[in-house]
């Protein structure tokens, strides 16, 4: 059985990861796959669903990654790279 406190989530998870290493929030990228990330996409600058994720999730989150998987994530952050 695992046991998780209701107060922990990956955004809470990565909003003390900035905050202890004092990362610039502009700084910052994550991507996600469903619903339960949306809280750590709106915690960083460039936050991006993958395409594969489900159309329920699509509907919460704006920025959504050409392409599904790894692929996604590479693409995208390919694009960032280059701005």
């Amino acid at each position: 059985m695992l046991c998780i406190s209701r107060r922990i989530s990956a955004g809470s998870s990565v909003t003390y990861l900035i905050k202890k290493f004092s990362i610039p929030v502009n700084q910052t990228i994550a991507f996600g796959d469903s619903g339960n990330d949306i809280n750590m996409l709106n915690a960083v600058e460039y936050g991006y669903l993958v395409s594969n994720a489900p159309a329920e999730a699509k509907q919460l989150y704006p920025s959504i990654a050409e392409h599904p998987h790894n692929k996604g994530i590479l693409t995208t952050l390919t694009h960032i790279v280059k701005e």
